[in-house]
């Protein structure tokens, strides 16, 4: 509406590599229960009740897993969801832990074997792409830039918005299958290298800047 379509650059995001900083480190094991992770601020809009909804229809499958989810008070407190947690006789599958940073965020992904973020609200989740450096495989939605950064079938799965049903299914099929969890998160941790390293976002900004000048 304002500007041509030839003078818009895109540079997607880029972040420092927090997973090949602690490659040597020693990590717990990833054997028994399939661990998943949600790591956002507890808004509606992130789609952590479409979580819960899944992880119940999971437990009735007779699925055994257990689910983390971190993140900070937003329009839902940890207590709040806690009950709702309770509410649908989770509390054996699902724990609210509240915000966690640093160190502590680090040691979560690390010690996760899925990452879901059932979004129905964002543009190009950098916690993604954090996900994707520590060889997780990343169950998403169609949202945004997220096609761009989660290969469906190749890195993780997309879903549709609002569908527990089909995040359930797509769950389902990661909980059963460690190898395809392991192949989808290397192919993850490949493409966070190919494309979205903070070296990867300054040169891109770079020759945007250069190409944008010389018109």
């Amino acid at each position: 509406k304002y500007v041509r379509e030839e003078k818009v650059f895109y540079c997607p995001n880029g972040i420092p590599d927090l997973q090949g900083e602690r490659r040597n480190e020693i990590i717990e094991s990833k054997k028994g229960v399939p661990e998943l992770l949600f790591l956002s601020h507890l808004i509606v809009s992130k789609g952590v009740l479409e979580l819960v909804g899944a992880c119940v229809l999971l437990k009735e499958r007779g699925e055994f897993f257990h689910c983390t989810i971190a993140g900070g008070d937003a329009e839902l407190a940890q207590h709040e969801l806690v009950n709702i947690v309770m509410e649908k006789q989770l509390s054996d599958r699902i724990s609210v832990i509240g915000p966690r940073h640093g160190d502590d965020k680090i040691k979560l992904l690390t010690n996760s074997d899925i990452f879901v973020h059932p979004t129905f609200n964002d543009c190009l989740p950098l916690v993604l792409l954090e996900a994707m450096q520590f060889t997780l495989p990343v169950v998403s939605t169609f949202e945004g830039a997220i096609p761009d950064v989660v290969e469906d079938g190749v890195t993780g799965f997309l879903v549709p918005q609002k569908d527990p049903n089909t995040l359930a299914d797509k769950l389902e099929i990661l909980i059963k299958d460690p190898n395809l969890r392991q192949r989808m998160g290397e192919a993850g941790r490949v493409k966070y290298e190919r494309e979205f390293t903070l070296e990867k976002f300054e040169n891109r900004m770079i020759e945007i800047l250069k190409e944008a000048a010389s018109q």
